[in-house]
């Protein structure tokens, strides 16, 4: 599976179509902290990812996705990125090993890209990252 959306602006009428596609890849996938890859200079992040695998079950009326047990490594590389800010709760590296479970997708708001964690340490999300963009540049894909 290989997903690869590219606009050279930030166009507020795509950001809602752009996270709805997107979410079904990114519900619940792992992140390992460790194993990210900023490249300031060439101002690309890599994010490897292990994503569940889901079907569309279709119903009377509409379709739904439904996750499996199955696993795949993924890669979602993100360009055209100005600034790259991680918050990260001490206790994730502690106690989870510095792997967080992203909670909604990839959320866009206006040229900031957001990948949050589904776990929280008194109230606050565990992990957020945070990706300043000048353009829409996505590509995410399997590995093997």
């Amino acid at each position: 599976m290989q997903i690869k959306i590219q606009n050279t602006g930030i166009d507020e009428s795509i950001q809602s179509i752009i996270e709805a596609f997107l979410s079904p890849f990114l519900n619940y996938a792992k992140v390992d902290i460790s194993k990210l890859i900023y490249n300031q200079n060439e101002r690309w992040v890599e994010i490897p990812l292990l994503r569940k695998r889901f079907r569309t079950k279709s119903t009377f009326l509409s379709k739904r996705f439904e996750y499996t047990s199955d696993e795949k490594q993924a890669i979602l590389r993100i360009g055209e990125v100005e600034n790259f800010q991680s918050y990260v709760e001490p206790f994730l590296f502690a106690e989870m090993n510095q792997v967080f479970t992203i909670l909604f997708g990839l959320k866009i708001d206006g040229n900031t890209l957001y990948l949050s964690s589904i776990e929280e340490s008194q109230g606050k999300q565990a992990c957020q990252l945070r990706l300043s963009v000048t353009g829409i540049n996505l590509e995410l894909f399997d590995i093997e």
